[in-house]
């Protein structure tokens, strides 16, 4: 499973020959028009994180001072998963 955001923009590319010579399946979703369903899903989510059954993997953590260098390294694609600013 890969997932994707949009913390680099809009825009995503991956190598498709690749995919094809494995007979990949791809599967696309946006939440543009799930506005009615949001919290419903947010709240299956909270039941699956509490469960331990899923978890979001963490890049790296930065105190809040260098909020700064977090977002750079965002923008960058210097990082694969979350930032966790601490207060």
């Amino acid at each position: 499973m890969i997932g994707t955001g949009t913390g680099k923009g809009a825009d995503a590319t991956f190598g498709v020959i690749g995919a094809l010579f494995k007979d990949a399946a791809i599967y696309g979703m946006s939440l543009v028009n799930a506005g009615s369903v949001i919290q419903e899903m947010a709240a299956a989510l909270t039941q699956l994180f509490t469960a331990g059954r899923i978890k979001a993997i963490v890049s790296r953590s930065y105190p809040l001072a260098e909020a700064p260098q977090a977002l750079a390294d965002l923008v960058a694609g210097r990082v694969f998963g979350k930032l966790v600013l601490i207060p």
